[in-house]
């Protein structure tokens, strides 16, 4: 009886087309939903769901050269809620992506090449809590931009070699306030930037390198660099 009403559960739909539109080309939607519920009679409860959607478009120009779009969004959504004495929390969170990816492989007897470019906007909310009536709401916009190239290079019989470069601008945007504060965390200016207006931007490169040494059929020695 002290456990009958409390509650868990979960479910996952889970769904996929595949489409050969051509000789070359073939597209693919996938769909995924998740949602988990638990809760504990006049304690507290959890909820968290995932959904995804994906379009994928795949073309094979020659026996050499293929490339790939992709369309993709993601919703991660949480809520946490507890009744401590006669006042009730409640906290929602979530973490939204949106994300376009171009990329092209070329091979040839000694060569592997790969190009893409990304572009993904966020929307994370870290806490949203309600205190009884008292609500509280932060909300952070981003967007990432980034192009690599790189390629895989079979130098001789038992070497191999794999170089890339990535450059990689981060933005944060606005649609939400943003604070300076004093050492002591005092608030002392508040700003409010619109959705489309970049409160600051970073920049970065990241190199990498490996070289692969085949000493006999189950046995490599590997090396490699990488910074990110």
């Amino acid at each position: 009886d002290d456990y009958k009403n409390n509650v868990l559960n979960f479910y996952d739909i889970n769904a996929r087309v595949d489409w050969k539109a051509s000789s070359k080309d073939r597209v693919s939607l996938s769909f995924i939903y998740t949602r988990d519920n638990m809760g504990l009679v006049d304690l507290m409860d959890l909820e968290c769901s995932n959904l995804a959607w994906t379009l994928d478009w795949r073309r094979t120009i020659n026996e050499h050269w293929r490339n790939a779009l992709t369309a993709s969004m993601t919703y991660y959504d949480s809520n946490t809620g507890a009744k401590i004495f006669d006042n009730k929390y409640d906290m929602g969170s979530f973490i939204h992506e949106y994300k376009l990816r171009e990329s092209a492989v070329l091979q040839t007897s000694h060569h592997t090449a790969r190009a893409g470019a990304e572009i993904k906007l966020y929307g994370v909310e870290s806490a949203d809590w309600t205190i009884n009536l008292l609500k509280q709401r932060e909300k952070r916009n981003a967007f990432e931009a980034s192009a690599w190239l790189a390629d895989d290079w079979s130098l001789a019989k038992k070497f191999d070699l794999s170089a890339g470069l990535r450059f990689v601008v981060f933005g944060v945007l606005g649609g939400s306030p943003y604070y300076d504060f004093d050492e002591d965390m005092n608030i002392l200016k508040t700003y409010n930037p619109s959705l489309t207006e970049l409160v600051e931007t970073y920049f970065s490169v990241e190199p990498r390198v490996s070289l692969n040494y085949k000493v006999l059929d189950n046995l490599s020695l590997k090396a490699g660099y990488s910074l990110t």
